[in-house]
């Protein structure tokens, strides 16, 4: 049932979704190419007066399509978090919650959905990105070609990490994944539950009150958080600086326990966040 489940969901947002995608990297090619002609006028050796209005209007236009694309990650995520509300928390909830599956399943499938689509998301802008770093450096002559030096200086970067982990990033990779990952999935279960909280507390503008939550839960959180977050990595920093002098099976030790420890703590107020907003589908108060 939860393949099924998934199989709506991606395609209820899908259908606005890969618009938004598409174009995020339609403005990211324009912005590139907006730069690169912008770039190479400014190294040409004789550049008549028309032209250099002319680029220094395609550069204010490439600044906006980085605001586009910036925006339309914005929108891409309002798109996945939209499918939930509207279709627990509007009238399609009489209708969502008559079928025969589990409300946890339900559930299930909007996160999964959002995490996958959320990667997408962030993936399709870190192309775009890569391709304006490419594209933009001008060349001598004035020929068009894709600059490598990024890569280059990327390379150079994932060769010192090598030399200094060693394997040790066999453990250490996962790990960090792992941690974007359950960091995705607390964030989306913070918006979940502040979605379902709205929905709950407010019997009209439920939309405004899951807004209003929200605001309120992140600004509590953030300041607490601000304070703690500041103290451990303070201490995190200095341990494993302490650790990478050591080197060796101490400093591979106590990196990976640090990553382990990180990655414990995030599952874990995932973990709460999601049972609670199960917790309130599952008391079969008619939400909708």
């Amino acid at each position: 049932m939860l393949k099924k489940c998934l199989k709506y969901d991606f395609e209820a947002v899908m259908r606005t979704w890969w618009i938004v995608a598409v174009s995020m990297m339609g403005a990211a090619v324009i912005a590139g190419l907006g730069f690169r002609f912008f770039s190479q006028c400014m190294v040409a050796d004789e550049v008549n007066e028309g032209l250099t209005v002319l680029a220094a209007f395609v550069a204010i236009g490439s600044y906006f399509c980085i605001m586009a694309m910036l925006i339309g990650m914005t929108v891409s995520f309002i798109l996945i978090f939209w499918r939930m509300y509207t279709h627990f928390y509007t009238d399609q909830g009489y209708l969502t919650f008559t079928l025969p599956v589990k409300r946890s399943t339900l559930y299930l499938s909007k996160v999964i959905m959002a995490t996958v689509l959320e990667a997408a998301t962030v993936g399709i802008l870190i192309l775009g990105i890569l391709f304006i770093a490419l594209v933009v450096p001008p060349t001598e002559g004035g020929e068009f070609f894709i600059s490598l030096d990024w890569l280059s200086a990327i390379g150079d970067f994932l060769q010192g990490l090598v030399d200094v982990a060693g394997w040790w990033l066999i453990l250490w990779i996962p790990a960090a994944v792992a941690i974007l990952v359950l960091f995705a999935l607390f964030q989306n279960g913070l918006i979940y539950f502040c979605i379902t909280m709205g929905a709950v507390v407010a019997k009209r503008h439920k939309l405004i009150a899951a807004i209003g939550i929200y605001y309120g839960v992140n600004l509590a959180v953030g300041l607490i958080g601000e304070i703690i977050f500041l103290f451990l990595t303070a201490g995190i920093i200095t341990i494993i600086m302490a650790a990478l002098a050591s080197g060796g099976v101490i400093m591979g030790l106590t990196v990976t326990a640090i990553l382990f420890i990180v990655a414990l703590a995030m599952a874990v107020l995932s973990a709460i966040l999601h049972f609670m907003t199960v917790n309130k589908l599952e008391q079969k108060l008619n939400l909708a």
